[in-house]
């Protein structure tokens, strides 16, 4: 499924197609184990093969599709936002919500801002039904950013599989949001 480009803006983001000169940033942040630690099956150490596949398979990922987050003022690419999984039975369409931001970044509202421009154009522009997402145990930024957006924990799955990061387990919370709980 391909999508056609958007770019949609946050007061001090803007999300938007990434492109090949995107390679570099992407590989810098994503060799950060603080920023991947968290993340499903990420290569480490991550190469620059890894930073180009992304940019190629971000708006044909199948069933679902993803932007880079930049600064307004600078241009400066600072994560990346994306909806998987997008589906529809008869009338009710979902999807599910991935996110990252660079650590430089951290704790400045960025994210927020991002989430909440994304949450905005799925539910009013694709029409979503319901968007979930699944967080790690020890993301407690995360899962507050979720949680202060409307985000509901629907689930906690203990030991799975896919937790396991430096021989630690960790459970995964699925949460979600219904368009009627959203409030923009």
């Amino acid at each position: 499924m391909k999508f056609k480009p958007i770019k949609l803006e946050g007061e001090r983001v803007v999300l938007k197609k990434l492109n090949v000169e995107d390679a570099q940033a992407v590989k810098a942040m994503l060799n950060d184990k603080e920023v991947t630690k968290y993340m499903y099956r990420m290569s480490y150490p991550y190469q620059i093969g890894h930073a180009r596949e992304l940019i190629r398979s971000s708006w044909d990922m199948g069933e679902g599709y993803g932007l880079g987050i930049s600064l307004k003022d600078s241009n400066e690419l600072i994560g990346y936002i994306g909806f998987h999984s997008i589906g529809k039975v008869d009338d009710y369409k979902s999807a599910g919500l991935e996110y990252w931001i660079g650590r430089k970044h951290w704790g400045k509202g960025y994210a927020k801002e991002a989430v909440t421009a994304f949450l905005e154009h799925g539910f009013k522009k694709m029409k979503l039904q319901n968007v979930h997402a699944k967080v790690f145990s020890p993301n407690r930024a995360s899962m507050g950013l979720l949680e202060k957006l409307g985000f509901q924990e629907k689930s906690r799955s203990t030991h799975h599989e896919h937790c396991r990061f430096e021989n630690i387990w960790m459970d995964e919370i699925c949460y979600e949001l219904p368009r009627k709980r959203w409030k923009k």
